[in-house]
């Protein structure tokens, strides 16, 4: 049965598997956008089958603020996101109703294959759109294109069958009255609904053709499935976000010509978004002694392997100091690409990194690094190098950099 559907996936208009996904203007339901944004690809899907799974779940978010919250857990692949189709949610304005009215909303779904899509081909339509808004540089065609396109891609589905049904029990003095109804996902009053039966038909032979999605997984930016050239350009018309930053205060012991290497306290999400590569994560850190009369001086260095955290590399630059105990301040701030190619961030601050790859020579104390920053562009500039790997102990270390101008451009100087 699995390759008769594979093959018949593209055909099956009511999934709508080549469409992008959005949330609906209130919040409620998963809708499906207008405009087929990609095509599948058939050796890029997998299927499995479950085998005579059936799942009855009570729903418990009473609040739309309850349901907001699954949704952030959603969009960051941090939950999964049953389809309530047409159905709509009213249960969410039950903290609105009278006290002698009690609600509960049941899913009963019938899973029957998972899909799991490992790769999407944008369609010339989409593709096309893209670049005339990159070449416009303008934000609110690309708030047009979420609009036409939908915002997201689940890469992960599940195919079967649902019936939601709506216990409301009312109480009036010492009289109470109960309703129950079954619907399905287009919103359908199911009478007379008998479940052995309902859950029988989803197993004839061709009764994939009447399966709905009734799970989404692991959601994609819509923007993610295009390739890497043109999500760079977008990168560019968003610019570098913040993603975290943190002030940590602790005592250290810091002689001179011994490194300290401190871990920086991140939390899980964010370490989760700097390991994807399309985040391009740089860090900035800055660390001074809280007891400014002690005139110390450090230098810092970001180390970051590839594929490990980042730490940071902090020496004491003075030979001769009576106070090698320290209370550190360290600053530090975490900057990415904005993958969630947020458009809506107007006034928030829009940062550009440049790297310059450093290699020092025997005798070279200075090294001058020329970027393409307009001056009359940017207001201000921090610097910080980066390892890749620990320095030699007999090597140099560089010990500062300043910046300069030169005519209508920004230069950066080092010295080690």
């Amino acid at each position: 049965m699995i390759t008769n559907i594979k093959n018949e996936l593209e055909n099956l208009e009511k999934l709508k598997l080549e469409f992008g996904r959005t949330f609906s203007s209130d919040g409620i339901k998963i809708e499906s956008a207008d405009t087929r944004g990609f095509t599948l690809l058939k050796d890029q899907i997998e299927l499995i089958e479950f085998n005579n799974s059936i799942y009855e779940d009570i729903i418990e978010f009473n609040t739309k603020e309850d349901w907001i919250k699954e949704i952030d857990k959603f969009l960051n692949a941090e939950a999964d996101m049953k389809n309530f189709g047409s159905f709509g949610i009213d249960f969410l304005n039950a903290q609105n109703e009278s006290k002698e009215i009690e609600k509960k909303l049941t899913y009963l779904s019938v899973p029957k294959l998972f899909l799991k899509f490992y790769k999407f081909k944008p369609t010339q339509e989409f593709t096309e759109e893209v670049e005339e808004a990159i070449k416009s540089n303008d934000r609110e065609k690309f708030k047009k294109i979420y609009k036409k396109f939908g915002e997201f891609v689940p890469t992960e589905i599940i195919l079967g069958g649902v019936v939601i049904c709506s216990y409301v029990r009312s109480v009036s003095g010492t009289f109470s009255k109960s309703l129950k109804k079954y619907n399905n996902l287009f919103g359908d009053y199911l009478e007379n609904f008998n479940k052995d039966k309902w859950i029988k038909s989803l197993d004839t032979l061709d009764s994939y053709k009447t399966w709905e999605c009734i799970e989404f997984r692991k959601p994609m930016n819509i923007f993610l499935i295009l390739n890497i050239k043109l999500r760079k350009k977008i990168y560019e018309i968003l610019g570098k976000k913040i993603l975290y930053s943190e002030i940590i205060e602790n005592n250290y012991r810091l002689e001179y010509g011994v490194q300290k290497i401190i871990e920086l306290p991140l939390p899980e999400r964010v370490l989760k978004t700097i390991k994807k590569e399309d985040a391009e994560c740089s860090v900035f850190a800055t660390v001074v002694d809280d007891d400014e009369k002690r005139n110390n001086y450090f230098d810092c260095q970001i180390y970051f392997p590839r594929n490990e955290r980042p730490r940071l590399i902090i020496h004491r630059c003075q030979r001769k100091h009576k106070h090698p105990k320290c209370k550190l301040r360290i600053g530090f701030m975490i900057i990415v690409n904005d993958i969630d190619f947020n458009f809506n961030r107007v006034n928030e601050m829009h940062l550009k990194v440049r790297y310059q790859d450093y290699h020092k020579s025997n005798n070279q104390e200075l090294y001058n690094f020329k970027f393409g920053f307009n001056l009359n562009e940017l207001d201000s500039f921090l610097g910080i190098p980066i390892l890749r790997e620990l320095n030699n102990k007999d090597e140099s270390i560089i010990i500062g950099h300043y910046f300069s101008k030169n005519d209508n451009n920004i230069e950066a100087n080092k010295r080690s």
